[in-house]
């Protein structure tokens, strides 16, 4: 949890091709290069008023998305047929407490949210939350839901959790 200024991002990530990126804000465009380091993906993403940026990518994951409203949930994992259907399931929960979230505080300012398999336990940026991906369905479904509120309360909001920590 950093605290950080607001700020509008337009972040170009140059991967090898058949990686599949997810990052903070909305991506604008993808295409396909040719260079010295071999074919390559170009994935360029936006974002407005936001305090961070993150990313990740993998050449196996794999993405479900769901429509909330008017934002665009998308999930993204490593494929893996002993977690798959965990990360299926998910997309259900994670749609039902965005929703009731919106209700129950007040509307996602954002048109894009992704939870993605990453890190090592879990993470919320603006626009983007990182778990561990290895995970029970009840375990998944837990972490994903207190970092989706956290992406209310430190993305949104932007509360200073290292001056106090009391707001996490």
């Amino acid at each position: 949890e950093f605290h950080g200024i607001w700020g509008d991002f337009e972040v170009t990530l140059d991967v090898p091709s058949g990686y599949v990126v997810a990052a903070t804000g909305v991506k604008t465009s993808e295409k396909s290069v040719e260079g010295p380091q071999g074919n390559r993906t170009r994935c360029t993403f936006n974002a407005e008023n936001v305090i961070d940026f993150a990313w990740a990518a993998d050449p196996d994951f794999v993405t479900e998305s769901v429509a909330v409203g008017d934002v665009d949930l998308t999930l993204v994992h490593q494929a893996n047929p002993e977690i798959d259907s965990n990360w299926t399931a998910l997309a259900g929960y994670a749609a039902k407490a965005m929703a009731f979230i919106n209700e129950d505080i007040g509307p996602y300012a954002y048109p894009q949210y992704t939870v993605a398999q990453g890190g090592d336990g879990g993470m919320e940026y603006p626009m983007i939350t990182l778990i561990t991906g290895e995970r029970s369905l009840r375990s998944l479904v837990g972490v994903t839901v207190h970092e989706m509120a956290h992406s209310w309360f430190q993305a949104m909001v932007a509360t200073n959790e290292s001056l106090h920590e009391w707001m996490d």
